[in-house]
């Protein structure tokens, strides 16, 4: 084989491989657009749980706020209670 044909061989094959990866780059540009929308979807999710999480701390913290009304108003009830039951035993 000559010299010449030999570097054709080399340029023909250079050439495929280039095709080649250029056919990868293109799938990877592809994949790269793909992953950036999961990306802004993800972070809409993490927006959500954020409000999410915020939103449970502020009804875990009313409901004990309620739970402490609750305990003071039967605490009431049943000082009241105490307080009838003496004043009854006393007519």
């Amino acid at each position: 084989m000559d010299n010449e044909k030999f570097q054709e061989l080399v340029l023909k094959h250079l050439e495929d491989n280039a095709k080649r990866l250029e056919g990868i780059s293109e799938k990877l540009v592809e994949h790269g657009r793909r992953f950036d929308g999961y990306d802004e979807r993800f972070d809409g999710y993490d927006k959500r749980f954020d409000n999410l999480e915020t939103l449970g701390k502020q009804h875990h913290d009313e409901l004990e706020k309620v739970a402490s009304q609750v305990e003071k108003l039967i605490r009431n009830e049943d000082e009241i209670t105490d307080f009838l039951l003496k004043r009854r035993r006393r007519i």
